[in-house]
């Protein structure tokens, strides 16, 4: 029973230490792709083709929200986000 709760909590380690190295590596991998200045013409590209700064949906008269057409806007404001999202992390340190 204690080899077990041991050996449990050096697996819990172990896979805490990779999901950390996992998650240092990804954003070390964004930062160095979009932290040229043609990573950051993509990013204002994807800025702009994402609609960012539009609003997903603004009903007028008459109009009906589509929710298809609302989850693909919306989708595609997420890539951006999560991209921003990472760039802007700082990278974790390891242990």
């Amino acid at each position: 029973m204690v080899a077990n709760k041991v050996m449990n909590n050096m697996e819990r380690k172990r896979l805490k230490e990779e999901a950390i190295s996992a998650a240092r590596a990804r954003i070390i991998f964004f930062k160095q792709a979009f932290g040229t200045e043609s990573g950051q013409k993509v990013l204002k590209e994807l800025e702009q083709y994402c609609q960012v700064k539009i609003p997903s949906f603004v009903k007028t008269e008459g109009q009906h929200a589509d929710p298809l057409e609302l989850a693909f806007l919306d989708g595609r404001k997420s890539v951006y986000w999560y991209i921003q999202r990472l760039i802007e992390m700082e990278i974790p340190k390891d242990g």
